[in-house]
């Protein structure tokens, strides 16, 4: 009984065997699944965001300002902007051979990196088109493609050399660009921010948009009150409108920062004049409005997010940020050059009713 039983025994486990190398047949045991392959981590961000103060606040027309500072810099090579190359005439903008909406050529003449920011509007060519990605170009770069939303519906003519149009887009449109949307997406945010603005324009132009008098003198007023935010250990700065965080620009470099931040102001400033009314979701919960401690913790949830790598053409490393906090975070010199941040979604979270006496 014995030698049966111990024969029975071995036949089976050389069955066994035998599935389990067989391609075509089940197998005798079930497959593990492979785990999924975790994204890569960012280096410099979530430290960076950790060590940033917040500073005095600064208000202008329902906005409020929060600057982030730092005490030490990580010390970049100095960096030109998109409007300081093209006044000085080192950097050359061009059509892809018989042009493509979706994509521009540039090329960087100076002995200095330039430093391109996603959400500006580059205007002429065949159409005015907007800077998807950031993307710093190295000196001497010769001609780089880089990706770029069509910022005019209606218009497929040449228009003469590309130039700067001063202009950043609002944080709605530089978000939708952040996460990569579609072409008739941006269409779509331009088209209501031009109605929302009460802007006629024949080529839904979203230049027109802040080429009105009115809007014009509202956003010299946005910058020249906030001319005092940026100081020498400035870096950034987390913007709220009422019971919500608008978004958060956060640089490696304060000289960086401090060349850019007339058209961040202008970006911002124009959230208060093309959004639509937004809808108060907290009002009927009486949720305060946001302050300091919750800019602290929105900066504190950058830690754990999740960063995936994507292309540039440029220098350095692009990352997609993904949680409390979406955007993108270019790093390069060993430390962040820009991280564009905007809030994931809108969380509503109800007042705590007060304790009924028994």
């Amino acid at each position: 009984m014995k030698l049966l039983l111990t024969i029975v025994m071995t036949a089976a486990v050389a069955s066994g065997a035998y599935l389990e190398s067989e391609g075509d047949r089940p197998l005798s045991k079930p497959v593990r699944p492979i785990p999924p392959v975790r994204p890569e981590t960012g280096v410099h961000l979530p430290a960076l965001a950790q060590r940033v103060t917040i500073g005095g606040v600064h208000r202008w027309s329902g906005l409020t300002f929060y600057p982030l500072e730092l005490r030490a810099r990580h010390s970049m090579t100095r960096i030109l902007t998109l409007d300081q190359a093209l006044h000085r005439g080192e950097l050359a903008i061009r059509e892809m051979g018989e042009g493509r909406v979706s994509r521009l050529e540039v090329r960087n003449d100076a002995t200095r990196p330039v430093f391109l920011m996603a959400g500006e509007l580059i205007l002429g060519g065949k159409q005015n088109r907007m800077v998807r990605d950031d993307v710093l170009l190295s000196r001497r770069s010769g001609w780089r493609e880089i990706a770029v939303y069509c910022g005019e519906q209606h218009r497929w003519r040449e228009s003469g050399l590309f130039k700067s149009g001063g202009t950043l887009s609002a944080p709605a449109l530089r978000k939708m660009a952040s996460s990569g949307v579609g072409q008739d997406r941006i269409w779509g945010e331009i088209g209501s921010q031009l109605k929302a603005a009460e802007v006629e324009s024949e080529t839904a132009n979203y230049q027109q948009f802040f080429e009105s008098p009115e809007r014009r003198r509202r956003l010299a007023s946005c910058v020249e009150r906030l001319r005092p935010l940026p100081c020498p250990r400035t870096v950034g700065c987390v913007v709220v409108r009422g019971h919500r965080i608008v978004g958060c620009d956060l640089f490696g470099d304060p000289e960086l920062f401090a060349a850019l931040w007339p058209k961040l102001c202008r970006s911002y400033g124009a959230e208060v004049m093309a959004s639509r009314p937004p809808i108060d979701l907290y009002s009927k919960q009486r949720v305060a409005p946001v302050r300091e401690a919750q800019v602290r913790r929105f900066l504190d949830g950058i830690a754990r997010a999740r960063f995936s790598r994507r292309s540039t053409p440029g220098l350095g490393k692009l990352w997609g940020v993904h949680a409390e906090a979406d955007g993108t975070s270019l790093e390069h010199f060993g430390g962040v050059v820009h991280a564009g941040l905007f809030p994931a979604r809108m969380t509503i979270q109800p007042r705590p009713q007060p304790r009924r006496e028994r």
